[in-house]
């Protein structure tokens, strides 16, 4: 089972409108036309096994036998003074008893957990098909064959619960959740950390001067290196089209300068230069938290063995105190 991340493309260079977008739908994904399996859910819900489904006909009877113990007529029996105060109806919603399989009166949507996530996709190819739209009644046949495939299982100690299913309003949600996360916290994201000191090139692999975080694809890139560094410092997985996707662990270079360093001895003039090399491409926070170090620490380095901080030309005075922006959600 694939887990979501973010697919990175091939290439050296990667597109900073497209690396923002692909960063919106991780965030808030937008189930499409077709959608099938575990892309069909959005999320679980707690639901009250406690009480059977009875047929009407065993209604029928038990209601014959309660009226029967009443000694008056029930036809004159008013139940207003006795009813239970409770919220006025509302048009098209209609309370009823719990039954089994019916969601808690209290229950609300919850994010669906990894291990019930782990769960459902095992079950998948035992249940009907999941594609996007689908009619009530499919809706309806999926979360009775899961009920059913629930109950088989018996599972000790653990709350009932059931999937949600998409709907063309959650789409809908969730289609103005992504373009609301990419005009608050896309391009002027990647903005912020170029005024930072990001390195951002044109499409030759050149720095740019400054950024607008108005222009749409083809006019700002990001190395893939820095790129993936930027996932991993927001804490979103990824999948490298041009190599193993490691998660949020250290570069290879930087495994390089470790390795060529035993803790507790002094940096060389070599090892600071391949660090320095490192600058180059990243900011100075990202160098030294690849390398377990301070970025004060960093900056000493540099100064010790003679290595210039990176100019500010392009950027405007005082950006550089700003917060690093970064995709948290």
């Amino acid at each position: 089972m694939l887990t979501p991340a973010v697919e990175l493309p091939g290439g050296e260079l990667i597109d900073c409108h497209d690396l923002a977008r692909a960063v919106a739908s991780f965030r808030h994904p937008v189930p499409e036309e077709g959608a099938t399996g575990m892309a069909c859910i959005t999320g679980s819900k707690m639901v009250d096994y406690s009480f059977k489904a009875r047929s009407e006909g065993s209604a029928s009877g038990e209601r014959m036998q309660q009226q029967a113990t009443l000694d008056f007529p029930a036809a004159l029996f008013d139940p207003t003074p006795y009813a239970i105060p409770c919220p006025p109806f509302m048009a098209g919603v209609q309370l009823s008893l719990p039954i089994r399989g019916m969601m808690s009166e209290h229950s609300l949507p919850a994010r669906l957990s990894l291990k019930n996530r782990m769960l459902l996709a095992a079950l998948l190819d035992e249940l009907p098909p999941l594609v996007y739209p689908m009619s009530e009644w499919e809706q309806g046949r999926f979360l009775a064959g899961f009920r059913e495939k629930m109950e088989t299982l018996q599972l000790v100690e653990e709350q009932y619960w059931e999937p949600i299913l998409v709907t063309e309003s959650y789409v809908e949600l969730q289609r103005r959740r992504h373009d609301d996360f990419f005009a608050e916290h896309g391009m002027i994201a990647l903005e912020e950390e170029f005024s930072q000191g990001l390195n951002i090139v044109d499409r030759a692999g050149h720095p740019i001067e400054t950024f607008d975080a108005r222009l749409g694809r083809g006019h700002y890139f990001l190395s893939r290196t820095l790129a993936i560094n930027l996932l991993r410092e927001s804490g979103i997985p990824y999948r490298d089209a041009d190599g193993p996707s490691p998660g949020n662990g250290p570069s290879d270079k930087a495994d390089m300068v470790r390795q060529s360093r035993k803790a507790g001895t002094p940096w060389s003039r070599e090892q600071v230069q391949k660090l320095y090399e490192e600058y180059k491409l990243h900011t100075g926070k990202v160098v030294a938290k690849m390398h377990g170090i301070s970025e004060s620490r960093l900056n000493q380095l540099f100064k010790k063995h003679g290595f210039p901080r990176k100019s500010r030309a392009g950027r405007k005075p005082g950006h550089g105190q700003k917060k690093s922006a970064t995709w948290h959600p």
